[in-house]
């Protein structure tokens, strides 16, 4: 198994029912299942609190306060306002949510600061919001099936991963259809494979596909990247609740950052998104985050909460939420599917910050529709 090297392997892995469609709840079902046979993923059910934080204070303000650790519950018991609605990358819960006094606030230890404004439960560990590892998800995938193939009696492998980048992709002459697909490996070496169908699951980089011919000139729009920042720092003790801070700026612009307590004693932070998705330059694996959004994804967290205050990155990582370019503007919605029928030419990308939740469906999705 490899590590992903892009959104994959650098995700929050934050998943809900919110959007209500059929690739989230199949989803969602999905990962209870292989969250259940694959230990090491680290998925679980959470809340999820929408919360608003104030003008920042001092860090003897903070410290008052306590700690993560602390065991003082005290809380402003007026705290549980109407709350701001989550990132508008994930918005879809807003309204899913429901009030439920100052016990909103008082599930999550990372919110005992003079700095939390308004506190409002959004999401529930019973039916709505779960998490998981994305890079463990993605390797114990790989795990898998490689465990699966070196165990069949098959007369040819069920299974052969092969890392390189695609350069071409052979069709029938006379129908159109997908039969090869030339791949340049590490090297140099090029590796010509006999297939039947071709996936195009690329990310922001999945228009690509289009220099491949054939019924890959359909992808129907042009697929762009969000540039958006992580950090993991270590947070032993915080509770098992994600937590959608909206931040009011002096400029007047709101900024939404994302905090995903994990079970190995890290909290995963990601916001700092470009205003706009663009064409993606860097190449996967080589997304570099911009050293001011992670500052700025530093202070902020500071201003959540004490834990916070002397937090030192475990890691900083930066990647491209995949963004489907209408005329129109942008869509919210994944294109999944044949290009063509009968062509053997498959397309899978849009799914913005929902990729790691809807990934399972989506390759199940494939998986019928590539074997009938």
């Amino acid at each position: 198994p490899f590590h992903p090297p892009a959104a994959s392997g650098h995700a929050g892995g934050f998943l809900a029912t919110w959007s209500g469609d059929s690739l989230t709840l199949h989803g969602f079902a999905l990962h209870a299942e292989l969250g259940a046979l694959f230990k090491d993923t680290e998925y679980r059910r959470l809340d999820t609190l929408s919360v608003g934080v104030g003008a920042p204070t001092t860090p003897q303000d903070l410290q008052s306060h306590g700690s993560a650790n602390s065991n003082n519950n005290n809380s402003n018991n007026n705290d549980d306002k109407s709350g701001e609605p989550p990132s508008s990358k994930r918005r879809r819960g807003n309204g899913n949510g429901n009030g439920n006094g100052s016990g909103a606030r008082a599930k999550s230890n990372l919110l005992r600061t003079a700095n939390v404004t308004s506190c409002k439960t959004i999401g529930s560990a019973r039916d709505s919001t779960a998490q998981v590892t994305p890079e463990k998800f993605v390797m114990a995938l790989q795990r898998e099936a490689l465990r699966v193939t070196s165990t069949s009696n098959a007369t040819t492998p069920l299974l052969q991963i092969v890392r390189g980048s695609v350069v071409g992709v052979g069709f029938d002459d006379r129908e159109g259809t997908v039969s090869s697909a030339t791949v340049l490996c590490k090297g140099d070496r090029i590796q010509h494979l006999a297939c039947s169908a071709v996936v195009a699951a690329m990310g922001p980089w999945t228009g690509r596909a289009k220099a491949w011919g054939g019924a890959f000139d359909q992808i129907p729009a042009q697929i762009q990247g969000l540039k958006a920042h992580s950090i993991v720092v270590k947070s032993e003790g915080a509770s098992p609740v994600a937590l959608f801070c909206n931040y009011h700026e002096d400029d007047g612009i709101d900024k939404e950052i994302e905090f995903y307590p994990r079970p190995n004693g890290t909290t995963y932070w990601c916001g700092e998104a470009d205003d706009w998705h663009a064409p993606v330059t860097e190449e996967p694996g080589c997304v570099k985050p911009d050293p001011d959004a992670i500052a700025k994804l530093l202070r902020r967290g500071s201003e959540l909460s004490p834990a916070f205050l002397a937090a030192a990155p475990e890691r900083v990582a930066a990647c491209h939420l995949p963004v489907v370019c209408t005329t129109g503007g942008s869509s919210s919605h994944a294109i999944v599917g044949e290009l063509r029928d009968g062509s053997g030419a498959f397309v899978a990308t849009g799914h913005s910050c929902w990729g790691i939740l809807q990934s399972p469906s989506t390759g199940s999705a494939l998986a019928d529709l590539i074997a009938t």
